[in-house]
């Protein structure tokens, strides 16, 4: 938002914390409506979407998910899910569990995709297994993202046999909904139960929360620039990808 106002452009701001919502959103856009340009925020963009943008030739960055036709702004989600692990297993944890973001496909999405989850998944479970360890299917649950989904996703892990003493989520948002969980089985955070989050959303230090900061506002400042170097500047139309780091932010919960 403030480098679009800095080149006084007018923002039309569709926000949705569903990844399922965002993507049915995008997918029923009119580009009837005038748009001088379009960022997409963590939507992984489908081939008949993609033809749609080129034909209308509608600049267009993309924000966490990379295709080659267009400019994108990505971070790497596959050593965020990495460090998440090493940061729990150096502090003694051997029983796991992962909550995901469930999305739903809808006809023009891609119907086999990499999603985020897949990737922090991907490198959690990678890290892992490099320590011997497995985390097994039943321990990896897929919710909507919302605190309550995350409590409830939260209650059924805890409910298993030997349940997990370190659970890590796909979001920060998933990941306060696992600590409501926390408190309602008694457990003691981080002594009994570890939780870790993904973002760093601002609620985050208020919680206490250990996540995986993602430069959000970076990443949205640049993908604006990409998109208004474009539109104000007449740069080149060939795509760019800017690459954005991860790390771990301790705090009270793990």
């Amino acid at each position: 938002m403030a480098a679009a106002e800095n080149e006084r452009y007018e923002i039309v701001l569709y926000d949705h914390e569903s990844y399922a919502l965002r993507h049915h959103l995008v997918d029923s856009l009119s580009l009837s409506q005038r748009l001088d340009g379009l960022i997409l925020m963590a939507i992984p963009m489908s081939d008949v979407l993609a033809k749609r943008l080129l034909q209308d030739g509608l600049p267009t960055v993309l924000v966490e998910f990379a295709r080659p036709e267009f400019s994108s702004v990505v971070i790497d989600d596959e050593t965020g899910g990495r460090l998440a692990a090493q940061y729990l297993l150096q502090r003694g944890h051997r029983r796991f569990a992962f909550v995901g973001e469930g999305w739903l496909e809808t006809n023009s999405a891609p119907k086999r995709v990499v999603t985020q989850k897949d990737l922090r998944l991907r490198g959690f479970r990678s890290e892992l297994a490099a320590a011997n360890l497995e985390l097994s299917d039943e321990r990896v649950l897929d919710a909507f993202n919302s605190m309550e989904a995350g409590r409830q996703a939260a209650l059924n892990l805890l409910d298993m046999r030997d349940p997990p003493t370190a659970i890590f989520a796909h979001s920060d948002v998933l990941a306060a909904g696992v600590l409501h969980a926390a408190r309602d089985r008694q457990l003691h955070v981080p002594s009994q139960l570890a939780v870790m989050g993904f973002d760093d959303r601002e609620f985050a230090s208020y919680l206490g929360l250990t996540t995986i900061r993602q430069p959000l506002f970076d990443s949205g400042q640049i993908a604006m620039n990409l998109l208004t170097n474009r539109l104000v500047r007449g740069t080149s139309s060939v795509p760019q990808m800017v690459g954005l780091p991860v790390e771990v932010i301790a705090r009270e919960t793990a």
